[in-house]
């Protein structure tokens, strides 16, 4: 988050920033799926396929709105509405899956919809928040949701190498994507978009495999809300003291 605002602020083009980024990110998972594949006769099946493709757009999809919502809120406030859609897949944990929650549990996740609602700026002599940004941080929120129940249906519906494989599925269409658009518009990414891209792209693989990894050994109940107050928490700090 800090990272891309960071690039926003220093005037980079976002498209190039994203674009090596998501290719940045494809080639780690690449790298990850062939070094732990078993065999190239191993099933894969067409699930991780299609949910890795699910996701991929969803990346894609959230990203003018991401920008959008760094634009015309913050930082702080945009990554709170992200977090905050951690309720989304806890519910369906819940609901779905019967991952138990007690009275502690049910604390943590309502306190998350609060915190998304009180560090949206009140300074008079900063402008509100328009109706413009808060449609642009609903559809985060949702597409949010989506994309982290996704990320819990496959930590229960495929083994390892599937994981692997849907992880690759998510980055290759998104730098697809990006990279089609950055072709067809013949932009080409400068020296600082490209260091920006890489450095990103390391981060956005690493937390996409952690949060797979934690969802294998800690519910989702307890790891979503637990890791989304944090993230909260130490964004808007930085954003506090940089922005």
């Amino acid at each position: 988050m800090q990272g891309l605002r960071f690039g926003q602020r220093r005037g980079a083009d976002m498209l190039s920033v994203l674009a090596v980024n998501y290719v940045v990110a494809f080639l780690v998972s690449l790298s990850v799926f062939l070094i732990r594949l078993e065999g190239w006769d191993a099933p894969l099946g067409g699930l991780p396929l299609a949910m890795g493709a699910v996701n991929g757009v969803l990346f894609v999809w959230s990203i003018p709105f991401l920008l959008g919502g760094f634009g015309t809120a913050d930082v702080g406030v945009t990554t709170a509405t992200l977090r905050a859609a951690s309720i989304i897949p806890v519910l369906v944990s819940w609901y779905a899956f019967g991952e138990s929650m007690n009275q502690y549990r049910w604390i943590a996740v309502a306190l998350l919809l609060p915190a998304m609602i009180l560090i949206r700026p009140r300074d008079p002599t900063r402008p509100h928040l328009t109706l413009k940004t808060d449609l642009f941080l609903l559809v985060l929120f949702l597409n949010a949701g989506c994309i982290q129940t996704t990320h819990k249906l496959a930590d229960i519906n495929l083994d390892v190498s599937q994981q692997d494989f849907y992880k690759m599925v998510i980055f290759g269409i998104a730098a697809m994507i990006l990279a089609g658009i950055l072709l067809a518009k013949r932009r080409v990414p400068t020296v600082m978009a490209v260091g920006l891209g890489i450095l990103v792209g390391i981060v956005n693989a690493g937390t996409v495999f952690s949060l797979l990894m934690a969802l294998h050994r800690i519910p989702a109940v307890i790891f979503f809300p637990s890791v989304s107050s944090l993230t909260i928490l130490i964004n808007v700090i930085v954003s506090w003291r940089l922005w």
